[in-house]
């Protein structure tokens, strides 16, 4: 996405990403995000994310035993029909040595393992979203889907105990936000993506280009080519000085 480091990724079976004045929140946009009915969820994945990628040949975003926070804002339209606890979930991606070999992965940050039995999603409005050292996280990729690395269940562990368990040497080489696989038919957006590492700030507040260019096709998202601003070029200058 221009020279922001973002990147629409995992885009499949008519899945949707791309930032449009569909929900605008900030401004004048936001990333709408949809997935598609299937036949055979669970097969036919419908799936699409927006995600800040570095290169880890020219170092990593920091360690993730020094993200102190994540946060980012959600929406989900009343239309959607898939399971009414789901919204677009945010993942900080990790690779980390375990047992002796880099392993890259995610962990995942999704409402409904941080509440009681029986909630349900907000819809027609957007929602807030800070995770600590004491949000639960799932994982992906590391060292196995949805391990339990600490006994407390796989969907109860928090960013705390992922960084003990990983360890010192873990690194950050993304953040990612999404919606998809297996879900069914889903509309919504996010904006406001931010990060705290070793005590610097980012936060990406995602607009529609407003000088006058006309919309431009994107592969699978079909809307407006966007501008996103941000910390995190001010953060990489700070820490190459």
């Amino acid at each position: 996405i221009g020279a922001t480091g973002w990147f629409y990724n995992n885009v499949r079976v008519d899945g949707v990403v791309g930032i449009t004045d569909d929900y605008a929140r900030s401004g004048n946009g936001s990333v709408f995000m949809k997935t598609q009915d299937v036949a055979a969820p669970g097969t036919s994945n419908s799936k699409a994310d927006i995600e800040f990628l570095t290169d880890l040949a020219t170092g990593p975003l920091g360690l993730l035993s020094d993200l102190s926070s994540m946060t980012y804002e959600w929406f989900r339209n009343s239309a959607s029909t898939n399971e009414a606890l789901q919204h677009p979930a945010y993942r900080v991606l990790v690779a980390a040595p375990i047992g002796g070999v880099m392993t890259f992965g995610g962990l995942v940050f999704e409402r409904v393992y941080n509440e009681s039995a029986g909630w349900v999603a907000d819809v027609d409005q957007w929602v807030t979203e800070t995770i600590t050292a004491e949000t639960n996280l799932w994982n992906f990729g590391l060292g196995g889907f949805a391990q339990d690395p600490v006994g407390k269940g796989a969907y109860n562990t928090t960013l705390a105990d992922w960084q003990t368990f990983l360890g010192p040497d873990a690194v950050i080489y993304g953040f990612s936000a999404g919606v998809g696989s297996g879900w069914g038919a889903f509309e919504g957006a996010v904006d406001n993506l931010g990060w705290t590492i070793d005590g610097t700030t980012a936060l990406y507040n995602f607009e529609v280009k407003s000088d006058g260019v006309p919309p431009i096709p994107l592969p699978a998202a079909g809307w407006l080519l966007i501008s996103a601003i941000g910390g995190m070029a001010a953060l990489r200058r700070r820490r190459r000085a």
